[in-house]
């Protein structure tokens, strides 16, 4: 990923979302289906990813529990609509069909890859229309239609950037930090372990010695640990 100030960064995303505005405009004008109208778009998400250096990419036609997304970029779901099909109001039949389907990808995706449901993002597009969806403290959350314009183009670019700069918990992303062999576990395990039996060779320490009891009881039981043995 590019380093770069966040003052730098806020510029050159409020300069590509007016790129990406008339990448929309120029691909209403002339699709004729949802196909057509999300080829460019992705393309440009794709061009847009490059040039500020984020490791993630776009997939199309990702298949997840519950369907096939149109676009799933790292953690944010992109559900393409017919153009001109999605109404200014959340309550029409159109609208909430696209809303029920990236609500069931967002589940799929957080499910496939044990993710929190919460890190990850939802929109609907149809050119005329983004409408942003989250999961937040036990329920959906639903941005009214917001027409697409210079400042949805740049919140949409903005939660691309941001989704794809945070890292997930998840089992892969802590081994690839913080597992064997990592410069992290190289410098800290020795030093935590040199704390650690300090600590525990103090008197009255009962405290540090009931929890460090604990823990190797949980990890034995975890990982099947005998101290005799070489696992």
């Amino acid at each position: 990923m590019i380093n770069m100030a966040m003052g730098d960064r806020e510029e050159i995303i409020a300069e590509k979302a007016k790129e990406l505005l008339e990448v929309i405009k120029d691909s209403l004008s002339e699709a004729q289906n949802e196909a057509e109208l999300r080829r460019p778009i992705d393309n440009f998400i794709e061009s847009f990813a490059g040039e500020l250096r984020l490791t993630a990419r776009l997939e199309a036609e990702r298949t997840l529990i519950g369907g096939r997304a149109d676009a799933v970029f790292n953690r944010v779901v992109v559900e393409y609509e017919p153009p001109h099909s999605l109404y200014s109001d959340n309550d029409r039949r159109t609208n909430q069909h696209a809303i029920g389907q990236v609500k069931g990808y967002l589940s799929g995706l957080s499910k496939r890859e044990r993710q929190n449901i919460e890190s990850l993002a939802g929109v609907v597009l149809d050119g005329n229309y983004f409408i942003f969806i989250r999961y937040h403290e036990g329920s959906w959350k639903l941005d009214p239609p917001i027409p697409v314009n210079e400042y949805s183009c740049e919140f949409f670019l903005k939660t691309l950037y941001s989704l794809a700069t945070e890292r997930s918990l998840t089992e892969r992303n802590l081994v690839k930090d913080f597992g064997e062999g990592t410069p992290f576990a190289k410098i800290h395990i020795p030093a935590l372990y040199r704390a650690l039996t300090a600590e525990l060779a103090k008197e009255g320490a009962n405290r540090t010695k009931a929890l460090y009891e604990q823990w190797v009881n949980m990890f034995q039981e975890v990982c099947n640990y005998q101290e005799s043995s070489n696992k």
